[in-house]
Formats: C-alpha cells, structure tokens, sequence
C-alpha cells in the first residue's frame, strides 16, 4: 500500500515541524545558559546536567503534545493514515523530537549566539526536508551516493521509519533507520554536554 498525496503530506510536515522545535532548545539555552538567568543559576547549587535534563524534557515535551494535536487533527479532519501502531508511531515522534532538541542545544552552545544559531536553523531544517523529499517527492537511484546520503537527514530517518511503520514496509530497514536515528541523538547531546564546560561569553 503505497501513501496518498495528503498522507505523504502529514507525514513529512509532521517531520518538519518537529525539526523546527529546534528552535525552543536555542532559545532556552539562551535563557537558561548563556543570558543573564543562566548567569544567575550557575551560582546556584544545581548541578549543570539536572538543569539540562529539564530544559530537554520541557522542549520535548512540548513538541510531543504539538505532534499529537498534528495526528488527531489530520486522522479526523482529513482522514489521514498513521497507521495501527500509535506506540511505534510515538517512539519515532519521540527520537525525532529529542535529535531536534540535541541539535538545537548543540548549535547554541557551540555558536553562544542565540541569533546566529537560529538562522542556521532557518536554513538547514528547509534543506534537510527538500532532501528527503518532504515538499515533493525525490527520485534518487537506488544505491547512488545522493541515496545514501539521505540516511544522513535526520527528516529523511523519521520520514523513512513513519512510512515503514504505518505502510508495513520492511522491518530491517525501519531498525537501521531507528539505530542511526538513534547514534545522531547521542552525538548531538554529547556535543552540547561537552560545549556547555566552555567558558561563556
């Protein structure tokens, strides 16, 4: 069973706007890390990681309840497939709102500019949906570099694993594509824990 127009649309702008949430991680980091409040709490006895893990469970939190007015809305307005797995549906939502929320951490500490890190948001959440095919479908010869490349877009992973799991595809291919989805959340969380020991400016 291969996806209609308006199914293949709810998926891939679900994606995106997940991808978007990135946004909420800059500008926590900003408030909580590099402007005056943060400021205010490094002074305080609470340890760094602890003041971490709560601005991540607010962004993911809150993109998570955006995702699920998204599916409600679409599966009762227009009638749109997601499927008869809503856990496995919500695990994906999940890892895709956590890379979003490691890549938005990551960016702002490494740049500790709220502005610049939000206009390279602007620009690589468009060109990472182009991609993977989110505006309109890509025909890219299978085994091409251009096809491997795309398991690199985090939007062509989530896009890969919703469409495997609500369409029966293969099981293998949707493992690999949770396991990479997996190794980029690690990476990017890494990368903001290891900035946020820099000086701030």
């Amino acid at each position: 069973v291969m996806p209609g127009a308006i199914d293949y649309y709810a998926v891939t702008m679900l994606v995106m706007f997940l991808m978007y949430g990135a946004f909420y991680s800059v500008y926590g980091m900003k408030q909580s890390y590099l402007g005056p409040v943060g400021k205010r709490m490094a002074s305080t006895p609470l340890p760094p990681r602890q003041h971490y893990l709560g601005l991540v469970l607010a962004s993911v939190t809150t993109m998570m309840l955006q995702a699920v007015i998204i599916i409600g809305f679409t599966r009762w307005v227009f009638r749109v497939n997601w499927g008869t797995n809503p856990l496995l549906v919500g695990l994906i939502v999940l890892l895709t709102g956590l890379f979003a929320t490691g890549m938005g951490t990551a960016l702002a500490m490494l740049i500790q500019e709220e502005t610049l890190a939000g206009n390279i948001l602007n620009v690589l959440v468009p060109v990472m949906t182009f991609m993977a095919g989110g505006f309109f479908r890509i025909n890219i010869a299978p085994g091409s570099w251009m096809a491997y490349g795309q398991f690199l877009s985090p939007n062509y992973l989530a896009q890969t694993a919703l469409f495997t799991t609500i369409y029966g595809g293969d099981q293998e291919t949707l493992l690999v594509t949770l396991g990479i989805m997996g190794l980029l959340i690690v990476a990017t969380f890494m990368a903001a824990i290891l900035s946020e020991r820099r000086p701030r400016i």
